[in-house]
């Protein structure tokens, strides 16, 4: 939600290990004033009361730089989130799916269906059934973070909280009643 179309297309041509640094030195930059912009938005929007508390330890150890504390708790926000209003479902994939499907998408450029066609993507992605028999994910993996399998969780970095900072940003969002 903070970034211009422009810096997404140029940003789309990056590989992951560039998109990361490149994550990082902006929400760094000036004393880290776009991540305090960020999270000031995050813990004064509505729809997030539920999980203020908890936001606001995320973005206190964040800034401690203890990006592993911040990640298990940031995947449980955001499947709040999403998860807000649709009952006992717990299929976050198909809630989002559901979400895609009904917004507005004439000629797939109305910003509503593209925002969540990027939240679809990720999605996808974070909540992929990977056998725990088999390697490791390369990206995080919800599954293999909370139910304990992701022992290498020191790879967990900086961009990775990020990523889910902004993912509870863009979905907060869309299902807020601010204006698109």
């Amino acid at each position: 939600m903070i970034f211009s179309s422009r810096e997404v297309v140029e940003w789309a041509q990056d590989s992951p290990d560039e998109l990361d640094r490149k994550f990082v030195r902006l929400f760094s930059a000036n004393r880290g004033a776009r991540f305090d912009s960020l999270a000031g938005t995050l813990l004064e929007r509505d729809n997030l009361a539920p999980w203020r508390d908890l936001l606001e330890e995320c973005v206190s150890v964040y800034r401690r730089r203890q990006y592993r504390v911040a990640v298990p708790a940031l995947l449980a926000i955001l499947e709040g989130i999403l998860s807000a209003g649709c009952g006992n479902s717990t299929r976050v994939k198909a809630i989002v799916e559901r979400h895609l499907a009904s917004a507005p998408h004439e000629e797939h450029d109305d910003l509503l269906w593209i925002l969540w066609s990027a939240v679809d993507a990720f999605i996808g992605e974070l909540f992929k059934r990977v056998q725990f028999s088999d390697s490791r994910p390369p990206v995080l993996n919800r599954h293999w973070i909370l139910h304990g399998r992701d022992l290498q969780s020191a790879s967990w970095s900086q961009s990775d909280s990020l990523r889910l900072f902004l993912a509870i940003d863009t979905a907060s969002y869309m299902l807020s009643d601010e204006p698109v």
